[in-house]
Order: structure tokens, then C-alpha cells, then sequence
């Protein structure tokens, strides 16, 4: 595939869903999450995987979401050398689903709220550095960096600005986005509004910057958030859990409501990813 920054000017791309969710029923509740499967599941793993490729996603990532280094020393016995080998199974079980196909691989990378396991990616209760979170960040980051068989690298699910700007000022080599979640598509659950991260994101360009996520935000919220962003955008947002206060309770599905959403939120030029 080209340059993921060409192809997004001229075509819109597929992203595979929610891998976590998928894995839920063959893996035990873990700090890991999707990532345990690629210790202990790795068949598993690529056939969901290769579910979302045949279904047509252009962009497969990774089961590191809750793999950073950090997460992994605390809840393995394994070496630093040996958490890398687990990053390396994950880009390679990807690479095994996607079997030669036009599809790439996104490193994923969850935001440092995930790893207190309490919900906090829905809030604002974290009070760290900047040191620490680029000291949590930056083993995971540049392994997907320095990895040519990654390529692009997402950072999801961030709720403050902090977290964005730390990431985003990281001597980038490679494409990536950043997604942010919001509870009520006005502001990043720090109280950041969402004009005052785009006025940050227009104020530092960055070439291998290719677009502002959304994902785990109420999908109802999508539209009104969309039509204010003037940059790309790569949507992943919630349809199948209700968030309140600082947890997430699964509610029952409708694909209409998700195949409406869809079609209202392409009728915006710059969603780019869905």
C-alpha cells in the first residue's frame, strides 16, 4: 500500500471494530485486556482479525491496547527484552491475518488511564507529569517506530489534553493519529473544549500527522463533533455501551442505528477513517 497520508486524500478507509469486545468471551477478565490473547490465544486472536478483513476493513491494529510496558511489568514476570517479543507476536499475528492483502497494520497504543483499570479514560481522575507519561509512552512507541512492518500508529482513547500534547510532540517518523473521547461532544472529559485542541493541533503541524480520532464517545454525539473539526478525521466511536460516570454497561445493539450513523457522518468531507 502507499503512504497512508496519500491514499486518505483520495479514498475513504475501513478500520476493524472493537477488538477487545470481540475477544471477551474466549479471554478472562485481565488488566491486559485484548492483549492477553496474544499471549495465551493467538489463533483466536487472527481469526477475529481476519473477520474484520474479510468484512472489508482496509486497517487492521494491533492487540496492544493494554500491552505498554508498564502494564506488562506489572502483571508478568517477563523481561524487557521478552515484552518486546510480545509486541512483535502482536504485529505478527496481524501480519498472519492479513495474509498479503492491501490492509495495513495500525500499532495501537492505549492512553495511561486505561491501565489504572478504573475507568478513568472516562474522566479526569489521573494526575501524572509529563515526565511519566512520555517515560509510559515512549517503550511502546518507538518499538512501533522503529518496526517497518507498522504502518501507521494510533494513540486512543486520551481524555486530556496533557496526554495529546505529550504524544504529539514526540519526534515522529511514521504516520499516527490520535484519538480523544468525549461524555458530551463539546469537551475531552478534562474540561478541554474541542475548538481549543483543534487551535492546538493547527498551531503545531506535523507532516505524519494524519487526523484527530474519536473513539469510545456515545456515537449519538458523532455529528454535532464532526461538523467543527476541519481536519481528517478517524472515527471509532461507542454503539453497544452506555458510559456513566466512570464505567461503561453493555446495552443492547442495533445495526440500523449504526448503519444511519455511519451514513450521516460521511456525508462530512473530512471523515476520513470509520
Amino acid at each position: 500500500m502507499k503512504d497512508i497520508r496519500e491514499i486518505i486524500h483520495s479514498k475513504r478507509l475501513v478500520m476493524d471494530g472493537a477488538l477487545g469486545t470481540q475477544l471477551e468471551p474466549f479471554i478472562p477478565k485481565t488488566p491486559l485486556w485484548s492483549g492477553f490473547a496474544v499471549l495465551a490465544k493467538p489463533e483466536i486472536l487472527a481469526q477475529v482479525h481476519r473477520e474484520y478483513i474479510i468484512s472489508g476493513a482496509d486497517i487492521i491494529a494491533t492487540a496492544t491496547y493494554q500491552l505498554s510496558q508498564n502494564l506488562l511489568r506489572q502483571h508478568t514476570d517477563l523481561t524487557d527484552g521478552q515484552i518486546e517479543g510480545i509486541w512483535e507476536s502482536a504485529i505478527n499475528i496481524a501480519l498472519e491475518a492479513i495474509d498479503n492483502r492491501d490492509v495495513l497494520v495500525m500499532g495501537s497504543i492505549g492512553p495511561y488511564s486505561a491501565s489504572l483499570g478504573s475507568g478513568a479514560e472516562y474522566s479526569n481522575n489521573i494526575d501524572v507529569s509529563n515526565e511519566f507519561l512520555q517515560a509510559y509512552h515512549i517503550p511502546l512507541f518507538q518499538y512501533f517506530s522503529d518496526n517497518a512492518k507498522v504502518d501507521l500508529i494510533g494513540l486512543e482513547t486520551v481524555s486530556t489534553l496533557q496526554e495529546f500534547v505529550v504524544f504529539h510532540e514526540f519526534n515522529h517518523t511514521k504516520p499516527y493519529y490520535i484519538s480523544i473521547i468525549s461524555n458530551d461532544g463539546d469537551n475531552l472529559p478534562d474540561g478541554t473544549s474541542l475548538s481549543e485542541l483543534v487551535s492546538y493541533i493547527d498551531s503545531h503541524s506535523d507532516e505524519w500527522f494524519i487526523g484527530l480520532g474519536i473513539n469510545c464517545t456515545e456515537y449519538t454525539l458523532i455529528s454535532k463533533m464532526v461538523e467543527r473539526i476541519h481536519l481528517p478525521v478517524i472515527l471509532n466511536p461507542n454503539l453497544g455501551y452506555i458510559v456513566e460516570g466512570d464505567n461503561a454497561r453493555p446495552k443492547e445493539k442495533n445495526d440500523y442505528e449504526w448503519i444511519r450513523g455511519v451514513t450521516n457522518w460521511l456525508q462530512n468531507d473530512n471523515v476520513r477513517i470509520v
